[in-house]
């Protein structure tokens, strides 16, 4: 049995996406997700059994960020979107970094786009908004607390 006592806190979490800082108004349960859009590596069986792994360079990855439609984020990544839908040369395109402030998970990267607006309901009481964003990853260190 071990003697670390480990610690995690979901209010130590710092989203910046494109440009924006995100630190509050997360949505309640799961607010943040990054998937990989593509296996690091790829494997061909040859008709001899004879295995190849290609590594495939692609270091895209969809981020979803879950705001609640109270949260200071929303008009400003609204904005953001809505500029670069209409100004040609990507003016949506911005840096981008989610980290654990009190552990060592870090991932950033020079590039992030939102490629969905939220899809957007109005109930009695508040209801999430999800982000969808496209990322280049430029650094990932999956750590711990």
């Amino acid at each position: 049995m071990g003697n670390n006592l480990k610690i995690y806190d979901a209010d130590q979490i710092t989203a910046i996406l494109v440009g924006v800082l995100v630190d509050s108004g997360f949505n309640d349960g799961e607010f943040l997700k990054i998937e990989m859009a593509d296996d690091a590596f790829k494997s061909k069986v040859c008709t001899d059994g004879e295995v190849i792994w290609s590594k495939t360079n692609n270091n895209l990855a969809k981020v979803t960020l879950t705001t609640m439609q109270t949260s200071d984020a929303n008009p400003k990544l609204s904005a953001i979107h809505e500029l670069d839908k209409k100004t040609p040369g990507g003016k949506g395109v911005a840096p981008w970094m989610i980290r654990d402030r009190q552990g060592t998970s870090l991932y950033s990267g020079r590039f992030s786009r939102i490629t969905k607006a939220p899809d957007t309901s109005f109930d009695r009481d508040p209801t999430p908004r999800e982000w969808e964003f496209a990322v280049i990853i430029d650094e990932r260190v999956d750590g711990g607390n």
